[in-house]
């Protein structure tokens, strides 16, 4: 299926601040050359994103509903035209949902941020779950950390 101009866009808009809420003003300040041009091509998709109406839908895997309150904020702190709809649930729900929606031809996210995605790539790339890999990362440099640090004196 293919997505609309509209979709890709507000996609695009979603993924890059959602997912680095705040970030863009930290690249805006660096001294990397291509920092501006970045700005530069985000500050691009949200006029057109504006012009189209202004509104992006994001379901975001979690827990509970507000979990990503602090990035909707962050977002309309960077983008105060821009209407953002986060729709928090459970990762393997919104994946049923999506494809449903896709099947029939009714999308209504512009862009999807599961944790099934994450698990996915980690599984992919180590062979354990995301939390498994984590868990192992954490002891391993718990482990580090009590071996090679001299022990506070009393």
């Amino acid at each position: 299926m293919k997505l609309s101009e509209k979709k890709r866009r507000g996609a695009a808009i979603a993924v890059g601040v959602v997912l680095a809420a705040g970030a863009t003003t930290a690249i805006a300040q660096t001294s990397q050359p291509n920092a501006a041009s970045e700005q530069d091509q985000l500050q691009a998709l949200y006029q057109a994103a504006k012009a189209e109406g202004g509104k992006v839908t994001v379901h975001m895997g979690g827990d509970a509903p507000g979990q990503w309150d602090s990035r909707s904020s962050a977002f309309t702190k960077q983008f105060p035209d821009m209407k953002l709809h986060l729709v928090t649930d459970l990762s393997r729900y919104h994946d049923a949902r999506i494809d449903n929606q896709l099947a029939t031809g009714r999308l209504t996210a512009d862009a999807a941020i599961l944790q099934t995605s994450l698990d996915r790539a980690v599984q992919a790339a180590t062979g354990d779950s995301a939390k498994k890999y984590l868990k192992r990362r954490v002891v391993l440099e718990a482990k580090r950390l009590l071996t090679h640090t001299e022990p506070i004196p009393n």
